[in-house]
């Protein structure tokens, strides 16, 4: 009974806990991107380079400085803000004088204008701007409402949108067209167009209203077959460095590779084994007197040769071997076997400094007796 009684007690507690956590606990809903393997995180164009893919374009992204993919049939999707230099819009109005589409965004998002705001936007749009003779604009209220509710860039209808633009585009060589959110332009032999934000075709808003089929008739406004998204311009220190000197960092790893195997120890032909014989005994010696070395014990590599001359001495002075060392060498001196030279040697404490001349003075002492 005291059993089945444990088991409905646990039970009961159980239970008490489960109804304690779930009234604590809460539900929140959030909206997050996803894509395929996570890319949507820094992609901010999937969703649309997925959407042009399933309509039949060949499409692809990147992150970097915008790099001009052969002109005809091609639609390339880049920022204002990496437009600076003369000779990259130079290049880029001859890309689009061959049959080039290029679609400018002014932000990628509207928050973003935020940071532009904050500081002189002539510094990160004036150059773009200047060479195409175009001016941003900014209304207020009713008018921006205006705009966006009636956006028509191509002349093909308007598209319910569900976005506000921070700003409008203005042609400064025609004065009588209105300043709208999407501006394009013919250019040559393709053409240009200007977006004042690329909010309504990033992943999260690219679903939303009309934006689709507007990113449709913009990516078709010229007849293509493929479209690029330049999505951001920032690049790795390590990619930038691969792209433009890849030949310098392969030639410096196969040097490093070279240095390796050139000063490696044991098979290196800097460092020859030496005979079968003898080899592993000299590397033996080698961590020996490294190993000394390393914990200040060089008397303990001297010993064995301080023994056997002091045997020697013993000897040849016909004391007893068990005599103590002072002795022994006063002794050999007085007979004059020894120098004063040779006491030190014999008596006195080595440093790793010089251990090497103190090895040579015993051996030729050993030499001599």
């Amino acid at each position: 009974m005291k059993n089945w009684c444990g088991v409905w007690l646990a039970r009961v507690l159980l239970a008490a806990m489960a109804v304690l956590l779930a009234a604590c606990g809460r539900f929140e809903e959030k909206e997050r991107e996803v894509g395929y393997q996570g890319l949507a995180k820094i992609n901010h164009f999937l969703a649309a380079q997925r959407l042009a893919e399933e309509m039949g374009l060949a499409a692809g992204s990147y992150a970097g400085a915008p790099a001009l993919p052969p002109p005809t049939g091609t639609t390339l999707v880049v920022s204002a803000a990496s437009l600076q230099s003369e000779g990259q819009l130079w290049e880029i109005s001859q890309w689009m004088d061959e049959g080039g589409h290029l679609v400018v965004y002014m932000v990628l998002q509207n928050k973003d204008w935020l940071w532009y705001e904050s500081s002189d936007f002539d510094d990160y749009f004036a150059p773009f701007l200047n060479y195409f003779q175009l001016a941003l604009e900014f209304p207020g209220g009713d008018e921006k409402a205006k705009k966006v509710s009636a956006l028509a860039p191509f002349g093909l209808g308007t598209y319910a949108t569900e976005f506000e633009t921070p700003f409008l585009i203005d042609d400064l060589e025609d004065y009588e067209a209105p300043a709208e959110s999407i501006r394009s332009f013919d250019y040559g032999g393709g053409s240009l167009t200007v977006m004042a934000t690329a909010e309504p075709f990033t992943n999260r808003h690219l679903g939303k209203g009309e934006h689709a089929t507007l990113l449709w008739d913009l990516l078709t406004l010229e007849e293509g077959d493929a479209v690029w998204f330049v999505y951001s311009t920032r690049l790795s220190f390590f990619r930038l460095l691969w792209e433009k000197a890849s030949a310098a960092v392969v030639a410096f790893l196969l040097l490093l590779i070279f240095f390796v195997w050139w000063a490696a120890r044991g098979f290196g032909p800097r460092f020859h084994r030496l005979e079968v014989s003898t080899a592993k005994l000299d590397e033996h010696l080698q961590a020996s007197g490294a190993f000394f070395r390393k914990h200040r014990a060089e008397d303990a590599v001297l010993a064995p040769l301080r023994e056997r001359l002091l045997h020697r001495l013993a000897k040849a002075t016909n004391l007893p071997f068990n005599t103590p060392a002072s002795e022994l060498v006063a002794v050999a001196r007085e007979r004059a076997l020894l120098g004063p030279d040779d006491e030190v040697a014999l008596l006195t404490p080595v440093t790793a400094k010089g251990l090497l001349e103190r090895l040579q003075h015993l051996s030729q002492l050993d030499k001599k007796l």
